[in-house]
């Protein structure tokens, strides 16, 4: 074995050169020898947690924690194995893992802001308030404590003890900003909201900041916002789309600038939120549907709108020896896609345009999760869909569930689709229908959205 000290040190610098798989290389054949070694363990762990291989990190995090070592590095391990359960979206026993962590090492201010997160995606108000004033009580200066702490209150309707937190704090970043606006509009001082508006200095800016307010759950209250971006940039048609849906006007689908810009920005958290925060399963559901329905061999499947590549992953576990390619309009959600080696090949581009230049009838599947809710007029897709699709093959896709003959673009943003217009269009391409279910989808807002899972298959 290397000499310790040594080792350690070549181990954080690859790990602060994102070096993972390195970092991996290292480690194996030293815990071949000492198995029970704490750092070599919790380093590999480490690195899997940064790869997105979330079970193998669990997995070795867990025997870390196991591991004899000094109280501070066993909470190290303990708030690592949280964050792998937490993108998992098993909060609960993220939740223990994130306890056992502030029990070891109560006075570090980052364990508290952990715990703190993992109460945010189990909307455990009172604990996640409790969590960030502890952090803020630690280290004072600490910005992302004093504006976690205001989310909490606000969340609890205490809008003025939220205004009070953020006017406190020493450190003021954009994080800072857009919930200091958010809780300024909640109060109804709209003038001083709009005034800390006017100091974003670009559009892009002022758009993640009316976003912010909007995801938050309060889509009106943005309106003025998205229209001053149209001030600084006329031609915004991100801008455009989302007043278009807050004002209830029909559109075929959204544009393709708004869902590119969504997903790029939203890249770095997007599992941590969709999985851990909101319950999101769809991918899973499929795989399993898809494994009971399927009883010819799958060679081939084409993932649309392939996203950080959850279903890529899902389909993989179903389905071992098959093949996939993903589409994606984000080129940074297909770096995160890249990173899990599920996908054959990656395509960057929207769905109709990239399946026009594939080979017809090349895929034994064609699938998509969760992207159809920003297509409104689905008839496109499909007839580009089951150009690529072999005889036989499978369509299999989610929707969020709505009640009307036709899509309806909802103030979020996106579309909802109804069990009747899917039927439409399956009798309308001489499918067979397989499967049409209704599921949780997701939360949002402290409710439960639910959606539509279709399977349909082509004449033989």
């Amino acid at each position: 074995m290397p000499d310790p000290k040594k080792y350690l040190q070549r181990a954080l610098l690859l790990l602060q050169q994102g070096r993972y798989n390195d970092v991996i290389s290292l480690c194996q054949p030293i815990l071949q020898k000492s198995p029970g070694a704490f750092a070599p363990r919790h380093f590999y762990g480490v690195a899997l947690l940064r790869l997105g291989r979330l079970e193998e990190a669990e997995r070795e995090l867990q025997r870390a924690c196991s591991c004899q070592a000094p109280r501070a590095q066993r909470a190290q391990a303990n708030s690592n194995l949280a964050l792998s359960l937490q993108h998992q979206g098993k909060l609960e026993a993220a939740a223990d893992a994130i306890q056992r962590a502030v029990e070891y090492a109560p006075a570090e201010a980052a364990y508290w802001i952990n715990h703190g997160n993992i109460c945010e995606a189990r909307r455990d108000w009172q604990q996640m308030a409790r969590s960030f004033e502890q952090a803020l009580a630690l280290a004072p200066g600490l910005p992302e404590a004093g504006t976690g702490l205001a989310v909490a209150n606000r969340h609890l309707g205490r809008f003025e003890n939220a205004r009070q937190t953020l006017e406190s704090s020493a450190e003021q970043d954009f994080d800072w900003l857009c919930e200091y606006v958010l809780v300024l509009l909640l109060q109804g001082d709209e003038s001083k909201a709009l005034a800390m508006a006017d100091q974003v200095p670009d559009a892009d800016s002022l758009m993640g900041l009316a976003d912010y307010v909007a995801e938050a759950g309060y889509a009106e209250r943005a309106t003025p916002l998205y229209r001053r971006v149209l001030q600084l940039e006329p031609g915004n048609s991100v801008a455009r789309h989302l007043l278009a849906s807050l004002a209830g006007e029909s559109l075929r689908q959204a544009p393709r600038q708004y869902v590119e810009a969504l997903y790029d920005r939203h890249a770095g958290e997007f599992e941590q939120r969709l999985v851990g925060c909101l319950g999101y399963c769809a991918p899973e559901m499929m795989a399993q549907a898809l494994g009971a329905i399927a009883t010819d061999r799958l060679d081939a499947a084409l993932d649309l709108g392939c996203g950080s590549g959850l279903l890529g992953q899902a389909l993989t576990r179903s389905f071992p020896t098959l093949a996939i390619d993903g589409i994606d309009l984000s080129s940074r959600m297909l770096d995160e896609a890249r990173a899990k080696h599920c996908y054959r090949g990656l395509l960057h581009g929207d769905a109709v345009s990239q399946m026009a230049q594939l080979p017809a009838s090349g895929y034994q599947l064609i699938a998509s999760a969760d992207m159809l809710i920003y297509l409104g007029d689905l008839e496109p897709l499909f007839e580009a869909a089951l150009r690529c699709l072999a005889p036989g093959g499978l369509i299999a896709v989610t929707v969020e569930a709505g009640s009307e003959d036709q899509p309806q673009l909802q103030p979020s943003g996106r579309f909802r689709h109804s069990g009747g217009y899917l039927k439409h269009l399956v009798a309308g391409h001489k499918l067979q229908l397989r499967l049409l279910e209704r599921f949780e989808l997701r939360q949002e807002h402290d409710e439960m959205i639910d959606g539509l899972m279709l399977i349909a298959q082509a004449p033989g």
